[in-house]
């Protein structure tokens, strides 16, 4: 079997990305994104507009919270809806179709097939997350002085995690069933949605914290070795018997 290939993963994830660009979901989503942005940022601003709170280092700390864990959903929230709503319907009539393995057929391998779909699926919901988050930003930072490792977090960390659940994603989809695939991703979003709140809620890692920063880059290492166990999986021969 021959070695990873750039070229042959940027075809698959080309092909597979085209066809993700022209549904009508996509720009319907991007702008709900957009306009759910503005009016976070622009209520987030005007409720803290004249408010006495900002000028002590606790209410200081408590909007950094509150806006930190903002930014958090912002972040993973498209990833968490473009997995499932670009990847199922693809997905399951691929996989009636056998179109993983025929190009098994060719000397395309396993793990670019894997890497160009789920770097496919992952990118329209990038997309939406830099948008939001880059909308966000000014107003929030016109608020209270965000730690970087809020912005590391958000625009690096959870990213990455939810590249390899969208990899994870089509792994699965590979070696079993499709409805099987697109569940890790929901748990894992809906996870995220109660973590960071409680999180921020009892004190015990709030945003630009030390513990905060180790639980993202925990979250990212979960799916890493998730990712590395169903790789060491995903073989031609369970593609075939799939």
């Amino acid at each position: 079997m021959s070695g990873f290939s750039m070229r042959r993963m940027m075809l698959i994830f080309s092909r597979d990305f085209n066809e993700y660009r022209k549904t009508k979901i996509l720009p319907i989503l991007l702008a709900v994104l957009v306009i759910g942005a503005v009016v976070c940022g622009i209520t987030m601003t005007s409720s803290t507009s004249g408010n006495e709170e900002l000028a002590t280092p606790m209410g200081q700390g408590m909007w950094i919270s509150i806006l930190g864990t903002v930014l958090m959903m912002f972040s993973f929230l498209p990833q968490m809806i473009c997995i499932p709503v670009f990847a199922t319907r693809p997905l399951t009539y691929e996989k009636a179709n056998g179109v993983a393995m025929s190009l098994l057929a060719t000397e395309i391998t396993p793990r670019e097939i894997w890497t160009g779909k789920g770097l496919a699926i992952f990118v329209p919901g990038m997309i939406g997350s830099l948008l939001s988050l880059g909308i966000l930003t000014p107003f929030f930072l016109s608020i209270v002085p965000i730690p970087v490792t809020v912005f590391i977090c958000a625009f690096v960390v959870l990213p990455l995690a939810m590249l390899l659940m969208a990899m994870i994603t089509v792994q699965l989809s590979m070696i079993k069933s499709v409805d099987l695939a697109i569940a890790p991703s929901y748990i894992f979003g809906f996870l995220l949605m109660a973590l960071f709140p409680v999180g921020a809620l009892t004190g015990v890692f709030v945003p630009g914290s030390t513990a905060f920063l180790l639980v993202c880059l925990g979250i990212l290492l979960i799916a890493l070795v998730a990712e590395r166990i169903l790789a060491a999986k995903t073989t031609i021969e369970k593609v075939i018997l799939a």
